[in-house]
């Protein structure tokens, strides 16, 4: 009797088929898998932040507070890898408490240390009683920081977890950078070049005026007040002011606003002329 292997032949491929599609998918699931795995893993990320040891004091030291429950923060104060942590908080009855960690070993992105609570002394208006004070150990703290600015603080305090979120205060920045002035300023008056050789210290300037039209030279001191400078003239010649506007960091704008010649001499800018200086 003569079978039909048709429909054998037919389960047979299809088994194949599915058999491959099914090492397809495998490869295909283990080759995003291992992609996931290097996006999320550490080499393949951004650095993660490490508090420095190398100066004293860091970025780290300053007050610290969470700036949604105005009333308490912490003082930390880091010099190389340990950091000094003071706690000024309340207890349940709503009374000041101060907590420190003395010893916060820095590692990596933060440190940890004991956490001891701090009792005793005097008022500051009082003399000075040291015999009473305590500090009893209450658990331990720990803190991340994820840069110089944020942080989280981990702590127990008598078998009580804690956690707060924490960012350095900053009330005052730098000011900004004074801008250089120094060189040589060149002007025209009267189809006549006018000279400035400026010196600068910080915020202070120094102007030395020569012309061809003056004999010997002319020594100014100057302010410089945001993109104003404030320039005062007293020699054996005249005595004046001149306001210098800043227009970029190569052109001022000049006005003499006053000059008062001394006898037998005369002012080489009258009263109210504006002249603009290019620096070379």
């Amino acid at each position: 009797m003569k079978k039909n292997i048709s429909p054998i032949l037919e389960k047979m491929v299809s088994g194949a088929c599915q058999m491959t599609i099914a090492r397809k998918l495998r490869a295909g699931f283990s080759a995003a898998m291992a992609l996931a795995f290097l996006l999320m893993s550490p080499a393949a990320s951004a650095a993660a932040f490490t508090v420095d040891t190398s100066a004293a004091p860091s970025p780290i030291t300053g007050l610290w507070s969470n700036q949604n429950e105005s009333g308490w923060g912490v003082a930390l104060t880091q010099q190389y890898d340990v950091i000094f942590v003071t706690m000024y908080a309340y207890d349940s009855a709503g009374n000041p408490v101060w907590y420190v960690a003395s010893n916060c070993a820095v590692s990596a992105s933060g440190c940890t240390g004991d956490f001891y609570k701090v009792t005793g002394g005097s008022l500051p208006t009082a003399t000075w009683n040291g015999a009473n004070i305590a500090a009893t150990a209450v658990g331990t703290l720990t803190l991340a920081f994820t840069d110089n600015n944020t942080g989280t603080m981990n702590y127990t305090i008598n078998g009580v977890a804690g956690t707060k979120a924490i960012t350095r205060q900053i009330w005052r920045t730098a000011p900004p950078a004074v801008a250089n002035y120094a060189g040589t300023w060149v002007g025209t008056y009267l189809g006549y070049p006018l000279n400035y050789a400026v010196t600068q210290t910080g915020n202070n300037l120094t102007l030395t005026l020569t012309s061809p039209i003056m004999t010997g030279s002319q020594t100014s001191t100057g302010i410089i007040n945001g993109n104003t400078i404030n320039v005062t003239t007293d020699t054996a010649e005249i005595t004046g002011t001149s306001t210098l506007t800043v227009i970029d960091s190569t052109t001022i704008r000049a006005v003499q606003d006053s000059c008062t010649p001394k006898p037998g001499s005369y002012c080489l800018v009258q009263n109210g002329t504006t002249v603009t200086f290019t620096k070379k």
